[in-house]
Formats: C-alpha cells, sequence, structure tokens
C-alpha cells in the first residue's frame, strides 16, 4: 500500500505531461528559434556569408536550435518527472517562466514601447517578469490558453520553413554553371573594391595621393586612369557593392546572386573565367566563388549569441556587449 501510494504522487496525467512539453518547446520557438532566425536572415544574411556556411551547416545548426537544445530542456523536465510530481512542476514552471520573460523582452524592444533608452532597465524586467506571471496564472487556469498554446508548437516548422526558402538563402542553392570553354583570348581584369579607407585619408595638402606614405597607390594611380570625382552611392559595403556591380540604384535586402542576377561577374563569365571572394557579398555564382575559410562553431554561435543578447537587453544593459554593427562576424 505504501508502495502504491509513493507512485501514485508521483505520477501526473497524461493530458498535463504533453501539454506542458509542447508549451515549453512554443516558448522555446517564439522567445529564441524565430528572433534569431529573423535576425540573420534578410538584412542579416553576410552574417551567414561572412562565416562561410553552406547549406549543410545551415541545416546542422537549425538542428541544434530547434530540435537538440529545446530536446535537452525537455529532458530535464522529464528527469523531474521520474523524481516527483513537485519537482517536475516546479521545473516546467521555471522554463515556461523563463523563456516568457525572453519572448516579452524581446517584443517590448522590438516595437520600441516605453521609450527603453530612458526607462529604467529593472522597471523593464518588473514588466516583463509581471507579463509572464499573468500568462503562467492564465495558463494553468484556462484550458483554453492551454490548448492554444500547445498547437502553436507547429510555428517551429513555419519558422524554419520561411528562413530556409522565403527568406534570401538562395544563394545557397544556387546551381553550378557549367563553365563554358574559352577559346578567344581577352585581356585580364582585375577589380578591387577597399572596404573602409576614405579617400581623403590617402591624400596629401595639393590632393594627389601621399607618395611618402603610400608609395604603392601613387604608382598605381601614375599608370592608371583615376576619376577623382566619383564615388560610392552607398557607404555600407553591403549595399555599395550591388550598385557597383550592377550599375542599379534600387537595393535590395541581401547582396546575393540570387537577387541579382544580373551583375557584371554573370554578364563576363560567358567570356572570362570569373575568381571571385567575397567577404560581405555573394553575387557571383557558385562557380565563381572562391571557396571562403570557414569560421569555427564556436565563433559562429558566439556570434549568434552576442546578436540574441542585443535583441532583448535593455540599451544599459546591452553597453557591455561587444558591437554588432561595424562588422559581419568576430564580435568578440
Amino acid at each position: 500500500m505504501t508502495a502504491k501510494n509513493s507512485i501514485s504522487d508521483k505520477s501526473l496525467p497524461q493530458n498535463t505531461i504533453l501539454p506542458a512539453s509542447l508549451a515549453i518547446y512554443t516558448l522555446w520557438c517564439f522567445a529564441v528559434v524565430q528572433p534569431i532566425l529573423h535576425n540573420i536572415s534578410g538584412e542579416s544574411v553576410p552574417l551567414l556569408i561572412s562565416h562561410g556556411l553552406n547549406l549543410v551547416d545551415i541545416l546542422i545548426f537549425l538542428f541544434g536550435l530547434a530540435i537538440l537544445v529545446p530536446g535537452t530542456i525537455l529532458a530535464l523536465t522529464f528527469i523531474a518527472l521520474f523524481m516527483h510530481k513537485f519537482i517536475y512542476l516546479s521545473c516546467v514552471t521555471f522554463f515556461m517562466f523563463l523563456l516568457t520573460n525572453l519572448f516579452v523582452l524581446i517584443c517590448i524592444k522590438s516595437i520600441g514601447m516605453a521609450s527603453w533608452g530612458s526607462v529604467n532597465w529593472q522597471i523593464q524586467l518588473f514588466a516583463s517578469i509581471a507579463i509572464s506571471i499573468f500568462f503562467l496564472i492564465s495558463y494553468y487556469r484556462f484550458p483554453s490558453i492551454k490548448k492554444f498554446t500547445s498547437l502553436l508548437a507547429i510555428s517551429s516548422l513555419v519558422f524554419i520553413f520561411n528562413f530556409i526558402f522565403l527568406s534570401d538563402l538562395g544563394y545557397l542553392f544556387d546551381e553550378n554553371k557549367q563553365e563554358s570553354s574559352l577559346q578567344k583570348s581577352y585581356p585580364p581584369i582585375i577589380m578591387v573594391v577597399l572596404d573602409a579607407i576614405p579617400l581623403a585619408s590617402l591624400l596629401n595638402e595639393n590632393l594627389e595621393f601621399d607618395s611618402t606614405h603610400f608609395p604603392n597607390f601613387t604608382a598605381l594611380a601614375a599608370k592608371s586612369n583615376w576619376y577623382r570625382f566619383l564615388q560610392g552611392t552607398y557607404t555600407n559595403t553591403t549595399k555599395a557593392i550591388p550598385v557597383i556591380l550592377t550599375g542599379n540604384l534600387e537595393v535590395k535586402e541581401a547582396p546575393t546572386h540570387e537577387l541579382y542576377p544580373n551583375n557584371i561577374l554573370n554578364h563576363l563569365g560567358d567570356y572570362y573565367r570569373i575568381y571571385s571572394e567575397e567577404q560581405m557579398t555573394s553575387l557571383a555564382n557558385a562557380n565563381a566563388r572562391a571557396k571562403q575559410s570557414k569560421s569555427s562553431w564556436n565563433i559562429f554561435l558566439n556570434d549568434v549569441k552576442i546578436v540574441y543578447l542585443h535583441l532583448f537587453l535593455p540599451p544599459q544593459l546591452a553597453l557591455s556587449l561587444p558591437q554588432i554593427d561595424d562588422n559581419w562576424s568576430h564580435f568578440d
């Protein structure tokens, strides 16, 4: 009798365990998966390009983000279930509270509520905690909210599908084009774009290249046509390079071959063998792109972590984080 009572105290009905697991997974998708995938797609595709990630790498990352990590969290709750139902419920409530807090903080920051720059971060955190507690009370009290939260677990498939097929990752699926046989001989063309080098820093008081400090630039200018008054249309590399290569001032969301098929690299591909090395863009077709040195997983995941912290931390606390506006990788 004692053993039966002990097991009964530890057990929970099936309609409690499954909804709780689905709720944790739903909150994980909305608090972690969607913000990260949304932030590294679109205008932040260069984050993936700069790390040299290919399709297999992206799929491994998605598996870890959407399955492995939340699966580990759920495994911890199942371990707690074998200990005692109170430990299990406490563990489930803790993870739900934590993830709800992250989701609320990201929502508040993304829509600019309460003017994040001027409101004390303690007040922001208190508001997030209050909203999270209200959600948990509603979740445990109203079966309709519990059921709706469980149904939203399918959102992970929507987020991943949108990330792979509806965002600007077409360069990952770019088919290798057959390299044409080049019978004729054409003069070589070398194009080098020097990023973040303002012209004024290279000139002397006579507005000529400073031969003392920059002898190689001076020698190059002596043998070249220098169009002194031409300048780029954008200061952002990911926008300036597509304009240079296409001549089209219309800027699209991501600097990829999929979005800019009519660029000079592709037009010259019928006459030249193109060797293109691009750090923050991916405008050449798959055959022409040089194999980029791939960042280690530690560096990539650390960059993703820093980006995610910037998503939900108030500006006062985010000041201690490495800046993510000056580069596309190696933030730390």
